[in-house]
């Protein structure tokens, strides 16, 4: 063999070698297909390192109060409205035998009280002797005498004021009002008149079914009203 052409095949032949190499090279090492990212879709990285969640503490669970159920609002029952206490000396509330009532009249202040009664037998027998010709007392019907004193308080402009027992009516159980008889009063009668501050008082008289419950009423006007009631008792 002619030394050119044996170069020309140690040649041919190294190359041989060098291809086969470089075959099975590549078998060896196939390169991996670069993933074609999808429009819409992300990039997957399979290379990419991933950090795992850090596990969180749960956050305390807190005991709820109980829920209170309120109580149910009491309904109030409504107030009672008190009638008002009549005042003393009146038709609701008469005055007694020895209470003072202090009373305006048409602007004239008195106080009045009555401090004696006296019936009966007695009371016929000091109607007589004041006066002969007194009457005597109707069947069932006998004298109530009685002693009032009346302190005069004021007087409209300064005057004077007159009392009288025509000042006292009576009114009996059945609610008439009666005026005193027309007879002569046992003394000290009950009449007089003065400034403020005079003091009227004496005796005064009427007619009462025997034993009959009664009031006298000072001042009273003709159609009831005013006046200072006073509790007769049987």
């Amino acid at each position: 063999m002619k030394p050119a052409f044996r170069y020309v095949f140690v040649a041919i032949l190294i190359m041989l070698l060098v291809l086969l190499a470089l075959s099975y090279s590549g078998k060896l090492e196939k390169p991996q297909p670069t993933p074609t990212a999808i429009p819409g879709e992300a990039t997957l990285h399979p290379q990419a390192t991933y950090t795992a969640r850090t596990t969180q503490t749960p956050l305390p669970t807190y005991t709820l109060y109980p829920t209170y159920t309120p109580y149910p609002t009491a309904t109030l029952a409504p107030t009672s409205t008190l009638a008002p206490t009549p005042s003393m000396g009146t038709r609701q509330r008469p005055a007694a035998i020895g209470e003072v009532i202090t009373v305006t009249l048409s602007e004239y202040s008195y106080a009045v009280s009555i401090t004696q009664i006296v019936v009966g037998t007695e009371a016929a027998q000091r109607v007589a002797e004041a006066n002969r010709y007194n009457d005597l007392p109707g069947e069932g019907e006998e004298y109530l005498l009685f002693y009032a004193v009346v302190k005069i308080l004021s007087v409209p402009g300064g005057g004077k004021a007159s009392v009288t027992d025509f000042d006292f009516s009576l009114v009996d159980g059945d609610g008439r009002v009666w005026n005193p008889p027309s007879i002569v009063d046992p003394d000290p009668q009950l009449t007089g008149s003065g400034f403020a501050g005079a003091v009227v008082e004496g005796w005064g008289t009427h007619l009462r079914q025997a034993g009959e419950a009664v009031n006298m009423v000072f001042g009273m006007n003709w159609d009831g009203s005013q006046g200072v009631w006073f509790s007769i008792p049987q």
